[in-house]
């Protein structure tokens, strides 16, 4: 799998391996998205869900070291 798009700094929340992201890239279900933690690590995650303001992410890796802010 290949990410399309890397955000950085959207997080709204975290829950569990659910991030909910301001929308700040037009993607669509199931679109492969990479997510930089502050920890410096990449992670590879898919899109779940979309509305208009949020995107929500489902990480297939540890959201361990993930945190709301400096995602």
């Amino acid at each position: 799998m290949r990410a399309e798009v890397t955000l950085k700094n959207c997080v709204q929340r975290i829950e569990g391996p659910l991030l909910f992201l301001d929308r700040k890239a037009d993607l669509g279900l199931n679109a492969c998205v990479e997510v930089l933690g502050r920890d410096g690590r990449s992670r590879i995650g898919r899109v779940a869900a979309v509305d208009e303001r949020t995107l929500v992410v489902e990480v297939l890796e540890s959201t361990l070291g993930l945190g709301v802010r400096g995602t």
